[in-house]
């Protein structure tokens, strides 16, 4: 998620307006984790698909209400990607990784079935995994700390997917994992909140510096289904303060780069790996009725990388 504000001034009409809350649109004030009275883009998506309110803020809500009374679709899209992560995350296990980064790993939600957090999911698969939570947002940190990184084999790091190097540094994750094996990283709706620089560069970085074996599971917003839709959500985030990029299939390829992709690719994140899903084990499979189109996201799991790191 992002931690600076934009700086230029709001735009003259609104897409999101509010009755008998704080205004939701950018007036002009720094939007940030800790300003209250601004909606917070992990809130809002915490209120959307965690269906509670502990994590987040009145500005949150009322934003996010309005947020999905104006674009319907919405919640749907927040709630098929953070559903996705039960198989992404899995597919990672099933490859025999046991450290993973849950990068940009967001507030821990209160439906621990429906929404189960990184560590669960894959010690259901593997028994002795490592798991390390990285957000940008020290909030976020806080939480994981008191909530998710509560046991042996589990730690949290504040730390920017827009510096690789500095996270794979970082003495936390030095000392819970072993930088020669595998690593997998969840790397889910955090591109979009990164310039096309950035974005590339955190890909590469992850290519560069990963041990041999990694692999990343990643899910990146789209307009191609929806280019008229997926505007209104940039224009509702761009007056919120944000700045939020959805790209199209050919950008989001590009920037996978180096990475070769698990089949089938690069697909809707509803649809990816219908036909060949992860064993799921049966506590995470709750009667979630979402809808199979309408993703507005790609999704896609790499390959394990054969090189070894650039650091060794």
């Amino acid at each position: 998620m992002p931690d600076a504000p934009r700086p230029d001034t709001a735009p003259t009409r609104a897409l999101i307006r509010s009755k008998g809350e704080p205004e939701a649109p950018y007036d002009g004030g720094p939007p940030a984790h800790d300003n209250i009275r601004k909606p917070w883009p992990g809130r809002v998506y915490d209120v959307l698909t965690a269906g509670g309110c502990r994590h987040s803020y009145q500005s949150d809500r009322a934003w996010g209400n309005a947020l999905v009374k104006a674009l319907p679709w919405a919640m749907n899209f927040m709630q098929i990607n953070r559903r996705h992560k039960v198989t992404g995350t899995l597919v990672l296990a099933e490859l025999g990784i046991e450290q993973f980064i849950d990068l940009g790993c967001g507030y821990p939600t209160n439906r621990k079935q429906e929404w189960p957090d990184t560590v669960p999911l894959v010690r259901a698969v593997r028994s002795d995994a490592r798991v390390m939570y990285v957000d940008v947002d020290p909030y976020v940190c806080g939480f994981a700390n008191t909530d998710l990184a509560t046991g042996p084999g589990m730690d949290f790091l504040r730390a920017d997917a827009r510096d690789v190097p500095a996270m794979l540094a970082a003495d936390r994750l030095v000392k819970l994992f072993d930088l020669t094996e595998p690593i997998g990283v969840i790397l889910h709706d955090v591109l979009p909140w990164l310039g096309d620089d950035e974005a590339a560069r955190a890909m590469r970085d992850l290519h560069e510096l990963l041990p041999a074996g990694s692999s990343v599971s990643l899910t990146h917003a789209t307009g191609d289904e929806n280019p008229a839709g997926m505007e209104q959500l940039v224009q509702a985030y761009t007056e919120a303060g944000f700045d939020y990029r959805p790209r199209t299939l050919d950008q989001i390829t590009e920037l996978v780069g180096p990475w070769d992709l698990l089949a089938p690719g690069l697909q809707p994140t509803s649809q990816w790996r219908r036909d060949q899903p992860p064993h799921i084990p049966a506590q995470f499979l709750p009667d979630l009725r979402l809808p199979q189109d309408g993703s507005h996201a790609y999704a896609a799991v790499t390959a394990p990388k054969t090189a070894a790191p650039a650091f060794t």
